[in-house]
């Protein structure tokens, strides 16, 4: 209940009403009976009962503001078993990749060295979650050791060390020099040595003082081809390359492909996990 107003404060309003308006009135009381203009305060209901819980949750920012919560998926009971601490995504080149290199290793035993370097480049794709998509640079450097050095072996072995990524890895060493955890592979990606490589493994032909690319087509598919002149499909920067695809481009990866293959020949030891 709210108070009165005391009799003089009464006549004193009134009077300064007459005088200088209501505003003055106003002041009067409010200044000596500030609790004359309170709102009335009904008390809160009890929290005890069940049916007193609100339905809505009421978060700051100004009276009568609600906020329902929106819960996507099945709802929000599932939402509790999510984990708080763990990675939001497990992306599909962390993800284990079951690789069946048979295919791989049946062609090469076979001398179908096209065959075997379409499925080389689908294998490299495929560990590197990059499945209908290109190689890349950043897709290169995460490619498993294990993965590389099967493949590089059936191409190896099949080739008498002629073909495969320790093949082409020798080709730029002997152009650029050995290369080492520190090296830069940047620095050696200098435009002499690609051009040099692409003549050596004959992805490109010499014409008039200048460099051409051979068309994917062109290449021999040959055991007696130059040395690291396979694999070469993987390199292609194109989504679907066929014959008629120009090799342009194809020498950006080999500097890191070699520094790759570097580091893996190094992790020898049974007990040390590749990366």
């Amino acid at each position: 209940m709210k108070p009165k107003l005391p009799i003089r404060t009464f006549f004193t309003a009134l009077f300064l009403g007459l005088c200088g308006g209501a505003a003055s009135a106003v002041y009067v009381v409010s200044r000596y009976f500030p609790t004359a203009f309170a709102p009335t305060v009904v008390s809160a209901p009890s929290a005890t009962s069940e049916s007193s819980v609100p339905d809505k949750t009421v978060v700051e920012g100004g009276p009568g503001e609600e906020f329902t919560p929106e819960i996507s998926g099945k709802g929000a009971a599932d939402t509790d078993s999510l984990p708080t601490d763990t990675p939001e995504a497990v992306t599909a080149a962390s993800a284990p990749v079951v690789v069946d290199y048979t295919p791989l290793k049946e062609s090469l035993t076979a001398g179908q060295w096209k065959n075997a370097d379409q499925i080389t480049r689908d294998l490299l794709l495929s560990v590197a979650g990059r499945a209908g998509s290109t190689l890349r640079v950043e897709d290169l450097e995460q490619i498993p050791c294990k993965d590389l050095r099967t493949i590089n072996q059936y191409w190896n072995q099949a080739s008498q060390g002629r073909f495969g990524f320790t093949a082409q890895t020798k080709v730029w060493q002997n152009l650029v020099g050995k290369l080492t955890d520190n090296t830069n592979v940047q620095r050696n990606n200098s435009d002499t040595a690609l051009i040099e490589f692409v003549k050596r493994t004959q992805w490109f032909y010499s014409k008039y003082s200048s460099v051409f690319p051979y068309r994917y087509g062109n290449l021999a598919f040959a055991l007696n081809s130059p040395q690291g002149h396979l694999p070469a499909k993987v390199f292609l920067p194109v989504v679907s390359p066929n014959d008629s695809t120009s090799l342009k481009g194809a020498a950006i990866l080999i500097p890191t492909l070699a520094q790759r293959v570097s580091f893996c020949e190094r992790e020898t030891t049974p007990n040390k996990s590749s990366t």
